[in-house]
């Protein structure tokens, strides 16, 4: 069943009690917004866990920011919410928030539709970023290797994600998403910070699959988004 928003009941005690909830690349330390980033912040983690069950709600209840109890807990600007609708072969949503405290939030919506589901397991490896891509040629990830279904999942939000950071002027983000959802979440967190240079202060994700690997990129891929506290 769901909640009001279209958040599915399932989707609150994974979030409450999960599993696993990551946070990494920080673009710097010592900011005064943030927690430590070496360290695990419990409050930071139940907040960005309900911004991710955001993700699960339907456009008109994140636009007017009032989906249950998802919203209830976590604040955005009023009137800055930008809706990123599903795509058309893969099915995924999400959105795009300006926070109270001056950063914005790129949240991505887990499984729930039979799209997602095929994107789940399209499993076979691809190059990252897309060699028909405008970053195909891209020196920050040479080697590169993602999920496929993860990828063309990017791939079809990076445009309207990008638009939306743009519309809200947004330069520091942080980033999540639960399951399918924080897959996307990390691929990204990865293009975010290295394509557009926006400084990505955090990333945190709940029941999150392996995004990538590579073989020369593999370095890179733990440089500049692994690399962080499992819990």
């Amino acid at each position: 069943g769901l909640r009001r928003g279209g958040i599915p009941r399932t989707i609150i005690p994974q979030m409450a009690l999960a599993v696993v909830l990551t946070s990494a690349l920080v673009a710097a330390a010592g900011s005064a917004a943030l927690a430590d980033p070496g360290t695990y912040n419990e409050s930071e983690a139940r907040l960005f866990a309900y911004y991710s069950q955001a993700a699960f709600c339907t456009r008109r209840a994140l636009e007017r920011w009032d989906c249950g109890s998802s919203c209830e807990h976590a604040p955005v600007v009023p009137g800055q919410v930008r809706f990123v609708p599903e795509g058309p072969a893969k099915g995924v949503q999400g959105f795009v928030a300006r926070l109270p405290d001056g950063r914005c939030v790129v949240s991505f919506r887990g499984s729930l539709t039979l799209n997602n589901w095929y994107a789940d397991f399209y499993a076979f490896q691809r190059p990252w970023p897309p060699a028909d891509s405008d970053r195909g040629n891209a020196t920050w990830c040479q080697g590169c290797l993602a999920h496929s279904g993860f990828a063309a999942a990017y791939e079809e939000l990076r445009g309207p994600v990008h638009a939306a950071l743009l519309d809200l002027s947004c330069d520091r983000v942080a980033v999540t998403g639960h399951s399918l959802g924080a897959a996307v979440a990390t691929l990204a967190a990865f293009d975010l910070r290295a394509a557009r240079g926006l400084r990505v202060e955090r990333v945190w994700t709940a029941e999150g699959p392996g995004a990538g690997a590579g073989t020369s990129g593999a370095s890179r891929w733990h440089e500049e988004v692994l690399e962080f506290p499992r819990i």
